[in-house]
């Protein structure tokens, strides 16, 4: 096994030492069991061994190993780092089924959802219609109806986030990721609408509300499987989640029924959420998520919803909670809507930050940040965030928090 690391420069650090790195691992046989690890020099065959690795590249080899094994790197998630490896396909497949590592049995499914989204995005880039494959649809499927802790499923089911698929992509353009991730979500959904189904009645058949784990979980793939349902089936139009969200004792199901609703384009989600608010309104907490649901749901008219709250009678713009509940989690997390080709998402917040920035320079500092991260997007998009980011800084009086952010952004982006 061998393994390289490289730490990006930072300003002033251009050339970055070998951090030590931890990866503890272990390696699967071909039926996904534990194989013993006897490390070369080493004593002991334990199933997981923890490497550290401290230099640019090390090797290191196992002897006595039966049959070709699918390493399962950094167990337990034994170091912060971005891992890229050349596991096959097959690997990952008998990671997500297999292995005795939860954290790697996630990465393994993440991946492979990942690796389906980025080639669904090339496919768009070219103009070609995306196609999923029957081992990944089938994979998925096994995984959804097996006996697995239903926490577990619960993220290792969950597709990555836009941001996450971004991170991975030069000059990103925010459109085509949101459509090939809508795909794999919504042909998924599709492929596996009955077991969905059947998986969602089992796990509301479960008694009186509890905190216990095994409670916590099955509230949590259970509002997974409403998420699919409700995107790409007969459920689309909202009425399992109404049915949720009229049903519910807990807020946990609430919000995962609203935030379904609040995507969907029916008379429906008006009257959900109006009765959420009249009945919830003087809680400060619940308000701010019933606002954030609002913000963060991709549909067209997002930004158009987005500016009418601001006119709410709850939203208070020098409240920094309320503030980050609609504006932050609009800019951070409603990518498709913020990035909108015509700029509109980036002089909305420009406005905002502006107007925040007249009392409170730390709160506007922090909210700017969406336009700083220009580097990561296509070159129109890029264009467009930076204009907004000189056009703060031609406003004139500006905190000394946000002229600092922007500037340095600003002067990044000209080379300077």
């Amino acid at each position: 096994l061998t393994l390289t690391q490289r730490v990006p420069p930072t300003p002033g650090q251009p050339n970055k030492k070998a951090m030590h790195i931890p990866v503890r691992l272990g390696l699967l046989s071909p039926d996904g069991t534990d194989l013993p690890l006897k490390l070369e020099g080493s004593e002991g065959a334990p199933t997981t061994r923890l490497l550290e690795l401290r230099e640019a590249e090390q090797t290191f080899t196992f002897v006595d190993v039966p049959a070709r094994p699918s390493p399962s790197l950094l167990r337990g998630f034994s170091a912060p780092v971005r891992l890229e490896s050349d596991c096959t396909d097959a690997d990952l497949l008998l990671r997500m089924a297999h292995d005795s590592d939860s954290y790697c049995r996630w990465d393994a499914a993440q991946s492979l959802a990942q690796r389906r989204i980025m080639t669904a995005i090339k496919e768009l880039q070219r103009g070609a219609t995306p196609a999923l494959d029957d081992a990944f649809i089938e994979a998925f499927g096994g995984a959804l109806a097996s006996d697995a802790e239903p926490q577990l499923l619960a993220v290792a089911l969950s597709l990555p986030g836009e941001s996450v698929i971004s991170d991975r992509l030069e000059d990103v353009d925010p459109t085509h990721v949101h459509h090939a991730r809508n795909y794999v979500e919504g042909t998924l959904a599709r492929a596996h609408k009955a077991l969905f189904e059947r998986r969602y009645e089992q796990l509301g058949a479960r008694g009186a509300y509890s905190l216990d784990t095994a409670a916590i979980g099955q509230r949590s793939l259970r509002n997974l499987c409403l998420r699919y349902l409700t995107v790409a089936t007969d459920y689309r139009d909202g009425s399992l989640a109404r049915a949720q969200l009229e049903a519910a004792t807990n807020m946990t199901d609430m919000i995962a029924a609203l935030a379904c609703l609040a995507n969907v384009e029916t008379r429906d989600r008006e009257q959900a959420l109006a009765q959420f608010y009249e009945r919830f309104q003087g809680e400060a907490l619940v308000v701010d998520k019933w606002f954030s649901v609002q913000a963060t749901a991709p549909r067209p008219r997002a930004l158009d919803d987005v500016s009418a709250l601001l006119e709410h009678p709850a939203f208070e713009i020098g409240n920094p909670n309320r503030a980050r509940s609609l504006i932050d989690a609009f800019a951070n997390g409603n990518p498709v809507r913020f990035h909108d080709a015509s700029g509109r998402g980036y002089r909305f917040l420009r406005d905002r930050v502006l107007e925040i920035d007249a009392f409170n320079g730390q709160v506007s500092a922090r909210m700017v940040g969406p336009l700083t991260r220009f580097q990561r997007y296509e070159p129109r998009r890029r264009a467009r965030m930076v204009a907004e980011l000189e056009a703060i800084l031609g406003h004139g009086s500006l905190s000394r928090d946000l002229e600092e952010q922007v500037r340095k952004a600003v002067d990044a982006a000209h080379g300077r």
